[in-house]
């Protein structure tokens, strides 16, 4: 099974998805209802570091692309942060 949507950067650094549909195989009922109520409000993106908004977002062949800008932006590495 495979879906498609369209997605786009929305107010507060989240993603909005749209146009969501299969265009391989077929969702039965209560997964399509699981999936519309999931991406019915944009999705946040969390830990992001201050001063860093989401500018853009593309689907790409491989997973979501996100497009940023900034301005005085501080990276610091996390605890979780693999190295």
């Amino acid at each position: 099974m495979a879906v498609r949507a369209a997605a786009s950067a929305a107010k507060g650094n989240r993603i909005d998805f749209a146009d969501v549909r299969t265009v391989q195989g077929e969702l039965i009922p209560p997964l399509r209802a699981l999936l519309d109520k999931a991406l019915e409000e944009p999705v946040p993106l969390e830990s992001l570091p201050e001063g860093l908004h989401l500018h853009s977002v593309t689907i790409a062949e491989n997973g979501i692309e996100a497009h940023f800008t900034g301005c005085s932006v501080t990276f610091r590495p996390s605890s979780s942060s693999t190295a």
